[in-house]
């Protein structure tokens, strides 16, 4: 019997009687809650760089940098979609990125998921803001780049009576859409979430999806993976840890090691990430002992393949101050669809659909779960002494089912129960003795005698082995093996490594192998791709030529298609026509290559021909909803509305946020909420007019356009216009939209389709003394071709030099562009700088291209002073003239920095304490020098606070870097003379926990003027060997926790030689520790603490 036919007879059968007592309510409505304001985001076009972001490439560009945080609150009212049943209740934001915001268990008051009762954005997302609590949906990308924006949505009443909140866009970077279900049925207690991951672009792309459920944590709460998993593994799976107890370092942190159950939060040291290593069984959980209730998450695990938990963990204070004002920690339970780790990312084929639901419920009073589904969950435990506690939750009315408690299969306890969510079922049961737990088997099964659940524990063996990890790709010249150089060239790309070209490895082997099949083809989409076809055609048709030596046909005819996509584009149709049709005969590319031949007969005027190939599209992928949108206009159009209707209606069954299909039925003349869908969006009305355009449509395609422009005005849709006028014959017209576009300022219009640079071109035509065709062209041009990006800029600057961002996207492109200089990028910089001096992004930039060509602090810090009144706009440029200032004495204007100054932090910086100390004791010994004794030991004495405006929030508050402070304050006392002082001190330096860090140095002194000189010399021995053993001649960055910009061979060895000149001091190798300072100084000049070292051996 089907199972979900099954459950129902399980079910109580007077459920459809009480349908109404038991139904679904969802409406829209408003929230009201307190907000913390963002100022307006950065103007300036983020464009690609090595940056990485949740180990992946952070891509910001055609979005904007919206990452200016305040600390000024007020209120806020939001448009909220609401769900709710007898059991649960459930808000979600569409204007905050679709999150869904609470939802409440309604038997028992418990917030399944954390519920923040303030929006308060920080530094974390990439684009910038990012709110925690509730539901975050991570398609594509993991904290994708719209999760503090508006989306798509709508409200659907289902015929089982059951109502779902669909929410969802078409994301701009790769152009694929996504829909997410949230579904509350009828006297049930879980919430579903169904997901559409919709690839309607004509490219093979990679993506993942998690879903992110946060959840309220104190010291009593469990992170609960099925008892199966033996492993937990960290991001990019470069390293492991048994489960649930540990007793290896993870992730760096030492403390692992020493038996720690990672399933407590109260057990964890610091932020972190673990997976559930391949994970077998269909949930995750978790549960709060204290509240006597929990978080259940379930779904096939074949699909839903991913399970983690992250947290802040005990010891900050990051979610509690940052990130909420009084509402607690918390920590993120995800599972993951296509995916069982971040990053990793699954391909995705042209006009594919993947789909996935998981559901998650609450959980009470069980103390727990050890398995569970979608309908049930049960608990085993034993309490004490042949005690067994065994508890059993269900998310629906159910009755005569049966808990059975078995002893080697001997039954020890029967209960046949009628139960239901608000009435879960918990009783301790007398076991007799003598038996292992191991000898127990809970099971549950309905009134049939039909099993539904079994649980009998496991015992893991904690000496496994652990898996290996995923180790540094070798460079591509050191792979000797073609196919593997190729592979590990498709794995990057694959997963948007930040740091690793792929495109090496394809040249690599094509240099061994001119003709290879694989490299070719990967080349050739490559440039494709970033609109370089001469190129792309080059690659291609030598795949094609080794594949079809011999007249063969190829069983891979990735080659061909996207051939034909670059002939198509070039208005080539006779060849593209041929060269599809050849794709059309492999079943990979079948539907995809049949939707590309039906634009082009569209185009050409032959409807017949195009709904055959249609027909043929929609036969080999019944989810190609791009087919069966150009099949609902082509019907539409013959006059066949019924039928037109009927293929909208089944695009919209799949997708409902579908907006192609959605205004086909307004075409149709069929009610519709086509308008609210749009939310007014520019760049959605361009999507969809675009599309309508490729598949023969220039009316509806210009109609669209025209509907968005009367109501927001934006320069591409009225280029746009002005384009098709262009191609109609209408001059006059072409010209009036282009010069209103062109009299626009160019501030957030960041155009990145291909299908622009014509109009763009076009633009130039009509207005040849206008700089902002030529600009825009260069932004979109940069992500793809970045030559052709840098010419358009340098046009610009000759056309009006008083542009500053023309200069400023110089200065980016010399950058962290193909090819760095430094100089040059500084001196456009400073031409930006000087036309636009308000620009705190462009100081930003502009220091730290200083930094990377070593330039003298002091002109770094002179210009940042100037400009203070700039520099203090964000985050990175104001912390930089604290950073300098300090480096270059000026310690009373920096003290008021750090005292006046708010320091909005973002996830994964630099601890910026450190900075403050930095200034605390370089300050104090200064002031200590100058004979200012007391002041300068109250400077010390500082270096233990933590001023709130700093952003730094931990609960244990000594760190490694105490031993430093120790130091200097028991020197500054044995100066003075005052030797019970400096004991004192001294003893409390030997008492830090210094781990493995360079703190250790100080830690040796003081054991040194203790009299203890062993422990002092074996501190300075590590240190040496520490240093000497971390200096490289290669390092590959790859796993995207380097840093967010990766790490260099220069970067390494700084800190490795300081490390190693520290040991040298203590040793007494003074000569040695000054030229191993000189040159971690050279290579890196403002290493602050190697300069002072070294100056100190002076």
């Amino acid at each position: 019997m089907n199972k979900n036919i099954f459950l129902a007879a399980v079910l109580l059968a007077g459920s459809a009687a009480c349908a109404s007592a038991e139904g679904v309510r969802a409406w829209e409505g408003t929230l009201t809650l307190p907000s913390y304001t963002l100022n307006a985001p950065e103007t300036a076009p983020i464009f690609e760089r090595d940056w990485s972001y949740q180990r992946a490439r952070r891509s910001v560009y055609p979005y904007v940098l919206n990452d200016n945080m305040t600390t000024h609150r007020d209120s806020t009212t939001y448009k909220a979609l609401y769900l709710e049943n007898d059991y649960v209740e459930v808000c979600i934001l569409p204007e905050i990125g679709g999150r869904l915001f609470y939802a409440v268990d309604k038997t028992n008051g418990y917030d399944i998921v954390y519920h923040n009762h303030v929006v308060k954005p920080a530094n974390v997302g990439m684009t910038g803001a990012w709110i925690s609590g509730g539901v975050e949906w991570n398609v594509f990308h993991h904290h994708r780049a719209t999760s503090h924006s508006p989306v798509d949505y709508e409200i659907s009443d289902n015929a089982d009576g059951s109502k779902t909140v669909w929410v969802g866009e078409t994301e701009l970077r790769h152009r694929m859409s996504w829909a997410i279900g949230v579904t509350l049925h009828p006297g049930r207690s879980y919430i579903e979430v169904s997901g559409r991951l919709v690839n309607s672009t004509a490219d093979d792309n990679s993506m993942l999806y998690w879903s992110n459920i946060a959840t309220l944590v104190d010291d009593n709460y469990q992170i609960i993976f099925p008892q199966s998993t033996e492993f937990g593994t960290f991001h990019c799976k470069n390293t492991f840890c048994h489960w649930p107890v540990t007793h290896e370092a993870f992730n760096g942190i030492e403390g692992y090691k020493h038996n720690v159950d990672a399933s407590w939060w109260k057990n964890h040291f610091m932020s972190n990430s673990i997976f559930a290593w391949d994970r077998k069984e269909d949930f995750i959980a978790g549960y709060d002992h204290g509240r006597r209730a929990g978080t259940m998450i379930t779904g096939n695990h074949n699909i839903v393949k991913g399970g983690k938990f992250w947290l802040w963990g005990p010891n900050s204070k990051w979610d509690t101050k940052i990130l909420t004002d009084n509402s607690g920690h918390y920590i993120e339970l995800m599972v993951g669809a296509y995916s069982d780790n971040q990053p990793d990312y699954t391909w995705i084929a042209p006009q594919e659909v993947k789909k996935f639901t998981h559901y998650f419920y609450g959980l009470r009073e069980m103390g727990g779960v050890k398995t569970g589904d979608r309908d049930f969950a049960i608990n085993l435990d034993f309490p004490g002494k042949n005690k067994a506690l065994v508890g059993l939750n269900s998310t629906g009315k159910a009755e005569n089912v049966k808990l059975t408690l078995a002893d080697k299969g001997k039954p020890v306890f029967e209960k046949t129960l009628d139960i239901d969510p608000a009435k879960p079922f918990v009783h301790t049961v007398d076991i007799p003795g003598g038996s292992d737990k191991t000898d127990f088997t809970l099971s549950l099964t309905d009134a049939s005698g039909k099993q539904l659940l079994s649980y009998t524990p496991v015992v893991n063996d904690s000496e496994k082995e652990l898996p290996a990890i995923v180790d540094r790709p070798k460079r591509p010249a050191e792979i000797a093996n073609n196919e593997e150089c190729y592979l590990v060239g498709l794995r990057n790309l694959q997963f948007h490594n930040p740091f690793v070209d792929p495109t090496d490895y394809f040249l690599e082997v094509l240099r061994r192998d001119p003709s290879d099949v694989r490299s070719n083809t990967k080349m050739g989409v490559w440039y494709r791709q970033r609109g370089d076809n001469e190129k792309a055609k080059q690659y291609l048709r030598c795949a094609i030529a080794r594949q079809t030596k011999d007249y063969t046909r190829p069983d891979d005819v990735e080659a061909l298609y996207n051939l034909g996509l670059i002939l198509k584009d070039e208005g080539n149709i006779e060849a593209a026509i041929d060269t599809l049709y050849r794709a059309v005969w492999n079943y990979t590319y079948n539907s995809p290559a049949n939707y590309q031949l039906a634009q082009i007969y569209s185009n050409i005027g032959d409807s017949d021909m195009a709904m055959e190939r249609l027909a043929e599209a929609i036969s080999y992928n019944g989810n190609n909803l791009e087919a069966k949108c150009m099949l609902a206009s082509l019907l539409r159009t013959a006059g066949d509305m019924p039928g037109a209707v009927a293929a909208a209606k089944e695009v919209l069954a799949v997708n409902p946020l579908d907006a192609y299909a959605a205004c086909e039925l307004k075409l149709a003349g069929e009610k519709t909420d086509f308008d609210a869908l749009m939310r007014d969006n520019p760049e959605s009305y361009i999507e969809l007019a675009l599309k309508y355009l490729h598949n023969g449509y220039a009316d509806e395609a210009r109609d669209l356009l025209g509907v968005i422009d009367s109501r927001k005005a934006y320069p591409t849709v009225k280029m746009w216009l002005g384009y098709l006028a262009h191609r109609s014959g209408d001059t006059a017209g072409a010209r009036k939209y282009y010069g209103d576009a062109l009299a626009m300022p160019t501030d957030y219009c960041n155009p990145f389709r291909l299908e622009t640079v014509p109009v763009l071109e076009t633009a130039a035509e009509y207005f040849p003394d206008s700089y902002k065709p030529v600009y825009y062209l260069g932004n979109l041009w940069y992500d793809k071709n970045q030559k052709k990006a840098i010419a358009c800029w340098n046009r610009v600057t000759a056309m009006e030099p008083s542009f500053p961002m023309a200069w400023r996207n110089l200065g980016w492109a010399y950058w962290v562009g193909e090819s760095p200089d430094y100089k040059l990028s500084a001196a456009n910089y400073r031409k930006a700088i000087d036309l636009a001096p308000d620009q705190a992004l462009f100081l930003e930039e502009i220091d730290q291209v200083y930094e990377a060509m070593g330039e003298d602090p002091a002109v770094r810090h002179d210009l940042l002073k100037r400009l203070h009144t700039t520099a203090v706009k964000r985050y990175y440029p104001l912390a930089a003239e604290v950073i300098t200032g300090i480096f270059t004495g000026d310690y009373d204007y920096t003290l008021g920095l750090l005292e006046n100054c708010y320091f909005p932090t973002r996830e994964g910086v630099a601890n910026f304490h450190d900075i403050y100390v930095d200034a605390l004791l370089m300050a104090g010994s200064d002031k200590i020098a100058r004979g200012q004794f007391e002041d300068g030991v109250a400077l010390y004495e500082k270096s233990f606070e933590y001023p709130e405006n700093h952003q730094v929030f931990l609960v244990d508050t000594r760190t490694p870097r105490d031993a430093q402070i120790y130091c200097y304050l028991a020197e500054a006392h044995a100066a003075k003379g005052n030797k019970a002082k400096a004991r004192k001190y001294y003893k409390k330096a030997t008492e830090v926990n210094t781990a493995s860090t360079d703190y250790r140095f100080w830690q040796a002194k003081a054991f040194e003027a203790l009299g203890e000189g062993d422990k002092a010399k074996a501190l300075y021995e590590a240190l040496r060997r520490q240093g000497a053993d971390g200096i490289v001649t290669d390092y590959v960055s790859f796993y995207g926790a380097e840093g967010t910009t990766g790490n260099s061979v220069e970067a390494i060895n700084t800190k490795a030689l300081y490390t190693k000149a520290l040991g040298e001091i203590g040793l007494g190798n003074k000569d040695v520790a000054r030229a191993d300072l000189a040159e971690a100084v050279r290579l890196k000049r403002d290493n602050l603490w190697a300069v002072n070292m070294l100056h100190s051996l002076d």
